[in-house]
């Protein structure tokens, strides 16, 4: 059994609990809270009985039991405080401990445990460390009804090297504060603990680097682990006897495990870290030397999504908790042919790109560049040409004949493209300095560097294209002074004439304002969207049109930005963000109903007719609007 949160299209957490039977993974229905909530631990003394704590945005503490069909509500202590509760432990449906920090006795902030007796919970008053000015605990194991661990921190003052490790035993009736060895490289914490008996227990924690500690029923006494010489945390602990316990911890790409034999080694035993990175391990379980499950959340495609790897005595493999698929990019040439692209995780944690065809009916893979990568933005002239740029294997780029993907060399991978035809394209550009920035140009056979001019006084400079034909592209962007210093960003603005760039005369709609997308329409002009700060410091979307002489600056809805941008017409665009879809009539910018989805791209091959993508519930997402509505499309999910 795992718990945690989801977060839903709002962005607002909502409690998860999911059962993994060695094969696959099953979500399991939730009792309703309030918006933000979450479920922080879960303790399963039997196959069909767990408990589960954790919190609401009020501050109030979440319990919750399993009987095996359902989760059921159960009643908070007699006299509820604010309390986050952050670890739990019970040896049977009706014994259980739960701590973590709240309102205590003699401290604002303390660490706190609550005990479960199958009918109501009790606060089991712990002992404030002397001189202690704050306190928490994050972990607590118990191998009988009456031997119970809590471990945490606490602080002796304000500063970063005032915290200690703080250990505390339960006898069944009352708390005892234990010595505890910090290392001299602290600040030191425990997180997680995992005891076999009274006598023996492993607490995990980090200092400067990350480090264990054992108990043998009088003292605790530092191992030296062969982790990362990092801050790296050590969220994850299980031993099934003294003389095996498991490690695991890291985040990003750094993730790593180690096994404790009980005498003087350990043994590394390496986790395969996803391509998709941003991931962070945050528990353990083992049902024995050979069977452990490492779980966590992995930030891939967007989004984050549940992560974890199961061991089995020999290797690490990921056990993949859900389909993980992200649209980015879409061109639609005509109303009837649409190639999208992004990427999926696959079931071995690689990151693949993917893309998919629309007949005006249905949409169905394309093939893929073969490697493993992804897709960021991509172009189409006609049916049997588009430019997808992104990364994969050794190219950024790639062309789609409409059968096959051949890819092409390119020097900068994540970049937005914009083809006027098949042989030529212009990709987004960037650079610092205090001269030129780049942007890349391809004229059917590969790609060159093409130089644009910036102010003097810019520190750096980032352009967005879009291109009617070899002759004529408008680039959009922003520069700023220098990064060091906060200065506020400026838009830029420069026309291509088929040789080079030249600067235009920007809009100022208020401070630190840039452009983010423009999109241009032939022999009429371009829009281009971005941000800006107003009053107060408030962030708006802002939006303006080029005549070919002069810009008109428009209002727009929104503050959290543009991530796509489409006309048709000089009197029908499309735009669309998170939570967010405008469409502009020729006068005014206005919301469409989105069922609060969110886009990431779209085109609009005819006036009112347009196709969004993005991703919903951690697969793709498809919508068409016909000038009244959005409607979902059916998209494959590999």
């Amino acid at each position: 059994m795992v718990v945690g949160y989801n977060l839903g299209p709002s962005d607002a957490a909502s409690p998860l609990s999911e059962t993994w039977n060695g094969t696959t993974w099953r979500v399991l229905a939730t009792p309703s809270r309030l918006p933000g909530a979450s479920l922080t631990a879960v303790s399963c003394p039997s196959s069909t009985r767990c408990l589960a704590v954790g919190d609401d945005p009020a501050g109030d503490p979440i319990f919750d039991a399993w009987n095996g069909t359902a989760w059921q509500t159960l009643p908070p202590p007699a006299a509820p405080a604010r309390e986050t509760l952050t670890a739990l432990a019970c040896t049977s449906p009706s014994r259980c401990i739960a701590v973590g920090d709240g309102q205590t006795g003699s401290l604002a902030d303390g660490a706190i445990a609550e005990q479960w007796n199958g009918a109501a919970w009790t606060a089991l008053p712990v002992i404030v460390p002397p001189g202690a000015v704050s306190s928490s605990f994050a972990g607590i194991s118990c191998p009988a009804a009456n031997a119970c661990m809590a471990t945490g921190r606490f602080n002796t003052a304000s500063g970063t090297f005032t915290v200690h490790t703080l250990a505390e035993s339960w006898d069944g009736s009352t708390w005892t504060l234990l010595g505890t060895t910090d290392p001299q490289n602290g600040p030191h914490a425990f997180g997680a603990v995992s005891c076999t008996s009274a006598t023996a227990c492993m607490a995990a924690g980090f200092a400067v680097n990350p480090s264990v500690e054992v108990w043998d029923g009088s003292t605790w006494s530092v191992l030296t682990m062969p982790a990362p010489q990092t801050f790296l945390p050590l969220d994850g602990l299980w031993c099934t006897s003294p003389a095996s316990c498991m490690v695991v911890g890291g985040e990003g790409t750094s993730l790593f495990a180690d096994r404790w034999n009980g005498g003087t080694s350990w043994t590394q035993l390496p986790i395969p870290s996803p391509s998709g990175g941003e991931t962070h391990i945050a528990g353990l379980a083992c049902a024995g030397p050979a069977r452990c499950l490492a779980v966590g959340s992995e930030g891939s495609l967007g989004s984050f999504a549940g992560f974890a790897e199961a061991w089995d005595g020999s290797r690490w493999r990921p056990a993949r908790t859900h389909q993980v698929e992200s649209l980015t990019g879409i061109s639609c040439p005509t109303i009837s042919r649409c190639l999208t692209a992004g990427s999926y995780l696959s079931t071995s944690d690689d990151i693949k790109t993917l893309a998919e065809a629309w007949n005006g009916t249905t949409w169905r893979l394309a093939n893929r560049p073969g490697l493993g990568g992804f897709i960021v933005g991509v172009s189409c002239v006609s049916s049997s040409f588009c430019m997808g740029t992104g990364q994969f294997g050794g190219s950024a780029s790639a062309t789609w004949d409409g059968t096959r993907w051949t890819p092409v060399k390119h020097s900068r991978t994540n970049q937005q493209v914009s083809c006027a035809t098949a042989s030529f394209c212009m990709t987004n550009g960037g650079g610092g300095g205090r001269s030129q920035g780049t942007t890349f140009v391809w004229r059917g056979t590969g790609w060159s560097p093409v130089p644009f001019p910036v102010p003097a006084d810019a520190a750096s400079a980032g352009l967005t294209v879009s291109c009617t034909s070899p002759a004529r592209c408008l680039g959009a962007g922003a520069y700023y002074y220098d990064p060091e210093t906060g200065f506020p960003d400026f838009t830029l603005a420069e026309a291509w004439n088929g040789t080079r760039w030249r600067i235009l005369p920007s809009p100022d709609p208020g401070q630190s304002r840039y452009f983010s997308l423009v999109s241009c329409v032939p022999r009429s002009g371009c829009m281009a969207a971005g941000t800006y700060t107003g009053a107060q410091g408030a962030r708006h979307n802002f939006a303006a049109w080029w005549n070919g002489k002069k810009w008109r600056l428009l209002a727009m809805p929104g503050r959290v930005g543009i991530s796509g941008l489409s006309c048709a017409r000089a009197t029908s665009c499309m735009a669309v963000g998170p939570h967010l879809a405008a469409r502009w009539n020729g006068r005014t910018w206005r919301r469409t109903r989105t069922g609060g989805r969110s886009f990431s791209d779209v085109s609009c091959p005819a006036p009112r007719r347009c196709i969004a993508i993005g991703q919903a519930d951690l697969l793709t997402l498809i919508e068409r609007w016909n000038g009244t509505r959005w409607r979902r499309l059916t998209s494959v999910n590999p």
